[in-house]
């Protein structure tokens, strides 16, 4: 995000700057004429240095919850909960303010893909990793798909392989579970640390 503004009175315009000469340069361009000499209305123009900005950060959102009303939840199911905000609302917002930087320097949050690989064939594993990846990515997420990430080794045990994907998870903010993660030991366990350790859970 740029720095300085700078407000050309005269003309009632506006343009951005990374730097406060080039600010000063456009301005003088505005209200200097080589034939006339200086603008009479050049005290209007002036540069504004931003120090602030209002920004937000999503502190829920309806991607966390797997039911929407309450009475969808099966008498069975004792932990799921229902979306407790009015259903008008896809996310729930904290604003505040921060001091402006770019949107390029700011690090998307990782997030974890869990589902059923057991069981299934490796390719048709693979390709339901890629998909959900593929929608994280669309929502603004960077994925770390385990089945990229944990090479596979014939030497490697089920209890192996947790191992070296709970590191994984470990390391992001949120995690992504695919429609199968019921069937499957693992993407549970997934689960249950995500939950432990706060971290953001998001259904497929």
């Amino acid at each position: 995000m740029k720095k300085y503004i700078a407000h050309d009175g005269i003309n009632g315009e506006r343009e951005d700057f990374e730097q406060i000469e080039d600010a000063r340069t456009y301005l003088t361009g505005q209200f200097l004429d080589p034939h006339e000499g200086y603008h009479p209305d050049l005290g209007s123009c002036c540069i504004y240095e931003l120090k602030e900005i209002v920004t937000h950060e999503i502190i829920d959102s309806k991607e966390n919850y797997k039911y929407i009303y309450e009475e969808d939840i099966p008498e069975d199911d004792d932990e799921s909960e229902a979306w407790p905000y009015s259903t008008d609302h896809e996310e729930i917002w904290k604003h505040h303010f921060a001091p402006p930087s770019s949107n390029s320097d700011k690090e998307k949050e990782k997030c974890y893909i869990s589902g059923k690989i057991t069981g299934l064939g490796l390719e048709v594993a693979k390709q339901n990793f890629h998909n959900a990846a593929v929608y994280v990515r669309s929502r603004g997420y960077e994925a770390v798909n385990p089945m990229e990430l944990t090479p596979i080794n014939d030497s490697f045990t089920w209890h192996d392989y947790m191992r070296e994907d709970i590191r994984l998870l470990c390391d992001c903010g949120s995690i992504f579970m695919q429609e199968n993660y019921n069937e499957s030991k693992g993407a549970k366990i997934e689960l249950e640390i995500a939950k432990s350790i706060n971290l953001k859970i998001i259904y497929g």
